[in-house]
């Protein structure tokens, strides 16, 4: 046993020796904004407060969304004098607009019965999947919660 130790050390260390170096991280800004406005139209509120005002319990909303994604295989072309192109593997993740994911849940609160979702929170989550595979990922998405309730 004690044999194995000195050979794991050097794997380890070829291993760890042979991954890539990040050496800069560029700037980054981003904004994003939910648009209440088609739905303020039709008479449904959200709003992050309590609603103050006469109202009838409906039910809690909890909304989770996660998009899709891929594991894709792409091959990369080398040099005449190399042999063989590198195969590369990436997850490719969907796209999606975080003001349609609010049609959902009103329509769940309008089916419901319910006129406004109060107590209302919007945030970013994450999901691990493929952990201990060979290629994991973990997904951003969102959360959804609130008070559905029908205004008097």
């Amino acid at each position: 046993m004690k044999k194995l130790y000195p050979l794991l050390s050097v794997l380890f260390l070829i291993y760890w020796g042979c991954s890539p170096v990040i050496t800069y991280v560029p700037e980054k800004s981003e904004f994003s904004a939910i648009d209440f406005t088609p739905f303020t139209k039709k008479g449904f509120l959200f709003t992050p407060n309590k609603h103050l005002g006469k109202y009838e319990s409906i039910g809690i909303i909890y909304f989770k969304y996660h998009p899709e994604a891929k594991l894709v295989k792409k091959e990369i072309e080398r040099s005449k004098d190399e042999r063989d192109n590198i195969i590369s593997t990436s997850w490719e993740v969907a796209e999606y607009n975080p003001n349609l994911l609010l049609y959902d849940v009103y329509t769940a609160c309008v089916a419901m019965g319910a006129d406004a979702l109060t107590e209302f929170t919007f945030e970013g989550i994450q999901s691990d999947y493929g952990v201990g595979s060979a290629k994991p990922i973990s997904i951003d998405g969102i959360s959804i919660k609130g008070f559905a309730i029908k205004r008097k």
